[in-house]
């Protein structure tokens, strides 16, 4: 079962980003914001005053361009006088984002943004834009195998019993090449029965600051990629970032992302994705745990990371849901595309451009390659500015899973969605068979 999907949610989107109160509101001609290529996309755009009503006065201007922004198409402006709203077209002949970008303009006045509305041609079609590293699984089989050798050093840090579930709860890290992995693990009481195990892996900035959440069928882990107690990651995050930056300059998000970079080996993701994969083994294997049923959900870094987790061992999950995730098709630049947060070639192309190619190495795009066996269903939203939607998209049409769903939300940036919740249900019902 391989399917692209849509998820019909409201098809008008409205932006307030002008100064004086205007506001655009957009729709397309096709519910589900999917064309194929060479196909028109018509948008209806109708721009309002602060009081709602339909202004009479004024120029909206309307640029199509790819969702990178280096296939600009003709300008198109538009007299309100003579009518609003206005209807426009465009399209794309290769496989990518159109991006609507709207801005206005009071008689004599400056052009002030209003915002933008995505539709994507094609989206079976959109690729990596780059072809795996021959020697990838045998870099990631070596690092993985070399330091199992490593003992893992589990510390319990604390333990405690979540009052409403009955869950025994503990706190514990493992280590991992550069410093140690942490997360919490709850269990429910009832020590006579095997449960299916649920894993979630924090999204980006300092992790923890979402709850743990508590499941009373199933033993849930969450983990961090930091190299701190949950207790102190804030700190250790913004001394991180900042220590950071004053070692390399870059302004990039979290600057701490980048440093050492241009060399795989010293990559700041390297230790996080082996002490990930060991703090998991180290659950599945708990008495209690049943190796069988594990499934694996996340959004943003959470998602790029689960992709990874599932691509590393890819009989590991029995079922995973990604959303919005990051880490994806890191040189989609080669096809003139977005690229996936954090925009890691772009920072190696600026510092060590004969090593672009090493963030290949943490690409979720070639983890996904080998998920062969876990039933996925990924997410992204068409109006993602942080995780380009085309990023996402392709990592899921590389996954070779027969049981695939890929759900295109329009109107959605990067944020979780109604459907994220749905489909954690299903994961949780996947698990249970």
């Amino acid at each position: 079962m391989k399917k692209i999907l849509f998820v019909s949610t409201a098809v008008i989107s409205f932006f307030a980003a002008y100064a004086a109160g205007e506001k655009v509101s957009a729709e397309f001609d096709r519910k589900s914001g999917i064309y194929q290529c060479g196909e028109k996309a018509e948008f209806t755009i109708t721009v309002t005053g602060k009081d709602g009503k339909k202004l009479e006065k004024g120029d909206l201007l309307v640029t199509f361009s790819n969702g990178y922004g280096t296939k600009r198409q003709i300008n198109h402006v538009f007299d309100l006088a003579k009518g609003n709203p206005v209807k426009v077209s465009g399209t794309m002949d290769t496989p990518d984002i159109l991006r609507a970008n709207f801005n206005y303009r009071v008689p004599g006045g400056k052009y002030g943004y209003l915002g933008v509305k995505n539709v994507v041609f094609s989206p079976e079609k959109i690729l990596p834009g780059a072809a795996c590293p021959a020697d990838f699984n045998a870099f990631w089989q070596q690092a993985v195998s070399g330091y199992a050798k490593v003992p893992a050093d589990v510390k319990v840090h604390r333990t405690f019993v979540h009052q409403s579930t009955g869950c025994n709860v503990t706190e514990f890290s493992v280590a991992a090449p550069k410093g140690r992995v942490y997360g919490f693990v709850s269990i429910p009481a009832d020590k006579s029965k095997k449960y299916p195990v649920l894993v979630n892996i924090a999204a980006a900035g300092p992790g923890f600051n979402s709850a743990h959440i508590f499941e009373k069928d199933f033993i849930m882990l969450s983990l961090n990629v930091h190299d701190s107690l949950p207790a102190e990651v804030g700190n250790h995050y913004n001394k991180m970032c900042s220590e950071a930056f004053a070692r390399t300059g870059y302004k990039g998000w979290g600057a701490y992302l980048y440093e050492g970079l241009e060399d795989r080996r010293t990559a700041y993701f390297f230790s996080p994705v082996i002490g990930l994969d060991r703090a998991i083994d180290y659950v599945c294997q708990l008495p209690q745990a049943d190796p069988e049923r594990v499934g694996y959900f996340g959004i943003s870094q959470g998602g790029g990371l689960g992709l990874i987790m599932a691509g590393l061992n890819p009989r590991r999950f029995k079922a995973v849901v990604v959303t919005v995730p990051a880490l994806c098709d890191h040189h989609g630049f080669a096809e003139k595309r977005a690229c996936g947060w954090p925009g890691f070639a772009r920072y190696l192309q600026q510092k060590y451009p004969a090593k672009v190619d090493e963030c290949l190495y943490f690409d979720a795009v070639n983890f996904a390659r080998n998920i062969n066996t876990s039933s996925v269903r990924l997410i992204v939203g068409l109006e993602d500015l942080v995780c380009a939607p085309t990023s996402g998209i392709a990592a899921y049409n590389v996954i070779p899973s027969a049981d695939k769903e890929l759900f295109i939300m329009p109107g959605y940036g990067h944020v979780g969605t109604p459907k994220y919740g749905e489909l954690r249900q299903w994961l949780k019902a996947k698990i249970s068979e």
